[in-house]
């Protein structure tokens, strides 16, 4: 089952001391390093994939360098292991980080999707969510991906057993029949789809919607705000074409993903994605009921955070300070 304990073991440890939002600082160098999840033209980091293929990065005065981690959690690790700067992730593994006191914050959401799914083969059995039971799930341990996959045994009150496996693996291990079914992050559906043929189903699920965001450093808040700054103002022109010229931004990112995605998946999944930067109070409830969630297994032994403390790891102030009606979170 779970191995989260693993996962929160291998965070470094630090304690958070977070600052508002500043002005630029002599420490500003204009670079930063970004943690990326393949593919670069994704749909869940949509603001990014934008950023860079229209050089809005570099309309700012700021250079960005991508590296690429096969989860959002991997990111986070590289935050707060110094590797990197900032890092795309979905909600989940903030939560463990703050149960952790690690020095990070998260700076903006990116939006939120709606259409999360439990796929598997039809020829071994899967056809709605009650099949679940007594299966093999694949899934990623320590990502949103699994949050999503306890999640869904506890509300159909099935037993199964949670297979472990890396993102890029998982459609592979469905395809051989190593598993029957499995919860993997929204980029590799139309890849199940594609591999399985007449064997693919799929369930979309009404009990978890999960969102995209960015974290930081907190030494990259702390000391280099203005480059922080400039980071979210590309991110704020991006969102200016998703929003005026939903035409413009898909073909960005299609351009952006180089075949990992089609226009005609785009298409599919972009009425599923809520895209919004800023801050909203939905997010930061279900941050905290992920957090309690992961208390009541004591899966982080000894760590415990309320509301309020979870509020400390967002740093709302920068993206707050550049256009004040994205921040919606209640103070």
């Amino acid at each position: 089952m779970s191995r989260l304990g693993n996962l929160a073991a291998g965070f470094f440890v630090f304690s958070a001391f977070l600052l508002p939002a500043a002005p630029a600082s002599a420490a500003d160098t204009g670079k930063l390093i970004f943690g990326q999840t393949p593919p670069g033209g994704s749909l869940q980091s949509a603001h990014i994939a934008i950023a860079l293929e229209k050089n809005l990065f570099r309309d700012v005065g700021l250079e960005v360098e991508i590296v690429r981690f096969p989860s959002g959690r991997r990111g986070l690790e590289a935050i707060v292991g110094g590797q990197i700067d900032l890092a795309y992730m979905a909600e989940y593994p903030p939560a463990i980080a703050a149960l952790q006191k690690q020095d990070f914050a998260v700076i903006t959401q990116l939006g939120k999707f709606v259409g999360n799914r439990v796929i598997g083969r039809g020829d071994l059995g899967f056809a709605s969510l009650k099949d679940i039971a007594g299966k093999k799930i694949g899934t990623s341990v320590g990502t949103n991906a699994e949050f999503f996959t306890q999640l869904t045994l506890e509300k159909t009150g099935a037993q199964a057993e949670i297979v472990n496996i890396n993102p890029p693996d998982i459609i592979a291990a469905l395809d051989r029949g190593d598993i029957q079914v499995a919860i993997p992050f929204p980029d590799y559906y139309d890849k199940a789809r594609e591999a399985l043929g007449s064997r693919y189903r799929e369930v979309i699920s009404k009990d978890y919607e999960s969102y995209n965001v960015v974290s930081a450093s907190g030494k990259i808040l702390r000391e280099r705000p203005g480059d922080v700054r400039k980071f979210l103002a590309a991110l704020i022109k991006a969102d200016d074409i998703i929003r005026n010229d939903p035409a413009d931004a898909k073909a960005t990112i299609l351009a952006a993903s180089q075949g990992a995605l089609n226009a005609a998946v785009i298409d599919k999944l972009w009425p599923e994605y809520r895209y919004a930067l800023g801050f909203d109070d939905a997010f930061l409830d279900l941050v905290a009921a992920e957090a309690k969630w992961l208390e009541s297994r004591g899966i982080i032994k000894g760590a415990s955070i309320d509301r309020a403390g979870l509020r400390a790891y967002i740093a709302d102030g920068p993206i707050g300070s550049l256009s004040p009606r994205l921040n919606r979170l209640s103070k």
